[in-house]
């Protein structure tokens, strides 16, 4: 709960914005997509926290990077499984792909980036509290 005049700080990723380098997967979206509840989470806050009552000061995108497979914000692995497991990735794509990436990860040649977007919000000052968390 925020009080009147409240700050809040959100910070989450955007994966529809995670690319990683790949010539098994060109155009550099994770097979099978990320498994996570609401992986577009990032470039929603905003509208998010505005139909909450809530007055945006500021909205930050920045764009992360990792070098090694294991330095992704998901895993891998057990995403691109899980997308087999629901008939969404052909499991020699999977293969090839996990392949490639530790390659280039023991190389030296693994690029991924994604985007995390930050919001700074506030409730409005004469307003009631806000229940940011809850839903209705």
């Amino acid at each position: 709960m925020l009080r009147p005049g409240g700050l809040a700080l959100v910070l989450e990723p955007d994966f529809g914005e995670l690319h990683v380098e790949s010539s098994v997967v060109p155009d550099g979206a994770l097979p099978g997509d990320v498994d996570v509840r609401h992986p577009r989470i990032g470039s929603e806050l905003a509208g998010l926290l505005r139909a909450r009552g809530c007055l945006l000061d500021d909205l930050v995108t920045e764009r992360s990077f990792g070098h090694a497979l294991g330095a992704l914000p998901v895993n891998a692995h057990l995403s691109t499984a899980q997308a087999v497991a629901a008939g969404r990735l052909d499991p020699d794509l999977r293969d090839a792909w996990l392949r490639e990436q530790e390659q280039r990860s023991r190389s030296g040649a693994f690029v991924a980036s994604w985007v995390k977007v930050l919001v700074v919000a506030r409730t409005p000052a004469g307003g009631p509290p806000s229940l940011l968390g809850r839903h209705r």
